[in-house]
């Protein structure tokens, strides 16, 4: 397992990692941990789990499991996490439902192609376990993550530090823990989930204003995706306003991103252009800087594989202009950049005798063309 889980929504850029230690009688294993000397850390964090503070039993059981797994340990750190019971308080059973999932999903990505195919009755042996079993662990983790959701979204994600790296991330993106959790929950339904649905939802559907699909399990992966980012848009909380437009925009995405789990517009360049369309509405209708600046990057890359250089040209600039401090205001300016630039193409084919169209050429930011035709033998 990777030391550092890679997120990524529009400009967010989150790892699920400790930080640096924040209890001082964890100090050492902490600093052992950041050093990358996790069996080291382990014995300091497994000495810690009889410590007579709740807070420090709690962090230092959370750290072994994760050490373990940095090792390839995956089994035993299973052993710790799903052997573990949970934490009656809010914020740690949370966080312990969230490296649950992590542990499941890292699980069934090292092992699942050699893990059995079928169930064992009476098997306690978590190393036996089905891909379809890890699935299911995953599932129930965010599933309960869910049901907490409206008193997630009041705990403050920069207050999360010891378990979320948030530097050089826009948290306005992802403000609370819930946001957090439902980040980690799309990722694994859009890359790890299988469908239990025979049917894909057409991708039309996710253009819409409003997408009015309930989260169902009996759905598609992106079908409950974008029934999980609508959840998230609508929800309240203070600090989410950004976050209310983004996920929004995450749900649009969804048929470009991940085009193998929907059916596809018949009409693909109509398709494009009735996204182009929502999403230059969103950019006008949008309140927050965040909300207005992924809009309107989305929008000029959709324009820029269309061809429409000139709009997407003019939309780069009002972002770079209207947001210039955000990430995405730095991704209009490459796109920017790479419209200016010189381009120049010439294809050629075989044609008969008198006809036409035997050579193309393709221009871009260039005032004349010169070249000079040879004839072959």
């Amino acid at each position: 397992m990777k030391k550092k889980w890679l997120l990524a929504i529009a400009a967010t850029c989150l790892l699920w990692r400790p930080a640096a230690g924040l209890a001082k009688d964890l100090t050492k294993a902490d600093g052992l941990f950041d050093k990358g000397l996790y069996q080291e850390a382990l014995h300091q964090y497994e000495a810690a789990l009889k410590d007579p503070a709740a807070e420090i039993r709690l962090k230092a059981l959370y750290r072994a499991v994760e050490s373990r797994a940095l090792l390839f340990r995956y089994a035993d750190a299973a052993k710790l996490a799903f052997g573990a019971q949970l934490p009656s308080d809010l914020r740690w059973k949370s966080r312990f439902l969230i490296l649950r999932a992590e542990i499941a999903r890292e699980f069934l990505k090292q092992y699942g192609s050699a893990s059995p195919k079928d169930v064992e009755e009476g098997n306690k042996d978590l190393s036996r376990r089905t891909p379809e079993e890890w699935r299911g662990e995953a599932r129930s983790a965010y599933r309960q993550l869910r049901d907490l959701r409206r008193k997630l979204i009041k705990i403050p994600l920069r207050e999360e530090g010891y378990f979320v790296d948030l530097r050089d991330a826009e948290v306005e993106a992802i403000p609370t823990l819930w946001d957090f959790a439902a980040l980690r929950w799309s990722e694994f339904l859009l890359d790890e989930e299988e469908s239990p649905a025979p049917i894909k939802p057409a991708a039309l559907s996710f253009l819409d204003e409003n997408y009015t699909v309930k989260l169902s399990s009996e759905d598609g992966p992106a079908a409950q995706a974008a029934a999980l980012f609508e959840d998230a848009s609508a929800l309240g909380g203070d600090g989410r306003s950004s976050a209310q437009e983004v996920w929004k925009i995450t749900r649009l995405k969804i048929p470009f991103d991940h085009p193998g789990l929907v059916t596809t517009a018949p009409d693909e360049e109509g398709f494009a252009n009735a996204a182009i369309k929502r999403l230059m509405g969103w950019f006008d209708a949008f309140s927050t800087p965040l909300g207005r600046a992924e809009a309107g990057l989305f929008a000029a890359k959709l324009l820029t594989k269309n061809s429409r250089f000139s709009d997407a040209l003019g939309l780069c600039q009002k972002v770079e202009t209207n947001a210039s401090m955000l990430s995405a205001a730095k991704h209009c300016a490459n796109l920017r950049a790479q419209f200016e630039l010189p381009v120049l193409s010439l294809s050629a084919k075989f044609v008969p005798p008198g006809s036409r169209d035997a050579l193309r050429v393709r221009t871009r930011n260039l005032d004349e063309v010169f070249f000079r035709l040879y004839r072959a033998n």
